[in-house]
């Protein structure tokens, strides 16, 4: 009966950080309008931080020197991810920048074959070739056609799909620590690491960027917090109880239901459009990651 509840508990979760993280694009493109790169990197994951910092005081989970290096060495990588993301998504449509990511599970099937010798068997393989089709052509998109907000630039697809192969190495790497490490723990180190590393790229900005702070409005504003403290550490945390608490299965429901959220969220918020194309390149993908991470 316990096992049970769990696993619904770990499906609302997984709807949860869908529904949480299909809107984070959206809102960062809003709060890009305004605030350089870095410096809406570095507020972002100040705000996590924070969010952090009571939680590992009342669990009493503490991080010595060795723990928080040993943690950033993996984190670094979605560190990059998170830089190249910011950079990628102010060029491209949400829509897009989300829809790449759901190659995440394809790449790292292949990945994995490398790195940790797992097997691929003839189900996997036609899963990343299905996957990597429609995820190439999402990204080429721009080459294909004349750009347009259904299409994004080919630099801006580019800088994201490089963050996704990046973030895929995380998702490696990062199975090792989950045995000694707690999830509330990594993602409190990935957090205070970004701040660390962007700090001074952000006071560079702020230097340069002719006030910016003085033209941050209310949407702004939210924006920084939602992506702050829902998109990044609620979402992190629902993401990570799902794998806990029900299986890496329904957690890579995330990947399924993240893109839909997303693109329904920018046609109401950002007014983004979809095209013919894109939506068979978003179906092959989806049906990619669905038979790279389906059970026999």
């Amino acid at each position: 009966m316990k096992k049970h509840l769990l696993a619904n508990l770990a499906l609302l979760a997984v709807l949860g950080a869908s529904l949480v993280g299909g809107v984070l694009p959206v809102y960062v493109k809003i709060g890009l309008k305004v605030i350089p790169p870095f410096s809406f990197t570095l507020l972002r994951f100040i705000l996590a931080s924070l969010f952090f910092l009571p939680i590992l005081t009342i669990k009493k989970q503490k991080i010595s020197f060795g723990d928080f290096v040993s943690i950033s060495v993996v984190s670094a990588l979605s560190t990059i991810n998170i830089i190249l993301f910011s950079f990628g998504i102010r060029l491209t449509a949400a829509s897009i920048g989300q829809m790449i990511y759901a190659g995440v599970p394809i790449v790292a099937a292949v990945f994995s074959y490398f790195i940790l010798k797992e097997k691929i068997t003839v189900k996997k393989t036609v899963g990343v070739f299905l996957g990597f089709l429609g995820t190439l052509f999402i990204v080429l998109l721009p080459l294909i056609g004349k750009a347009s907000s259904f299409s994004g630039s080919f630099l801006g697809n580019l800088l994201i799909f490089a963050g996704m192969i990046s973030y895929s190495f995380y998702g490696i790497y990062s199975k090792r620590l989950q045995k000694k490490y707690t999830p509330i723990q990594m993602t409190a180190v990935f957090s205070l690491l970004t701040a660390l590393i962007v700090f001074f790229p952000a006071l560079g900005e702020t230097v340069s960027s002719h006030n910016w702070w003085l033209k941050i409005d209310r949407e702004t504003v939210f924006a920084v917090f939602y992506v702050g403290l829902i998109g990044t550490a609620v979402y992190y945390l629902l993401y990570q109880y799902a794998i806990k608490h029900g299986s890496a299965l329904i957690a890579s429901m995330v990947l399924y239901l993240q893109p839909v959220a997303t693109i329904a969220w920018a046609i109401v918020l950002l007014g983004e459009k979809t095209s013919p194309g894109f939506l068979v390149a978003a179906a092959l993908t989806l049906l990619g990651a669905y038979i790279t991470t389906r059970p026999k």
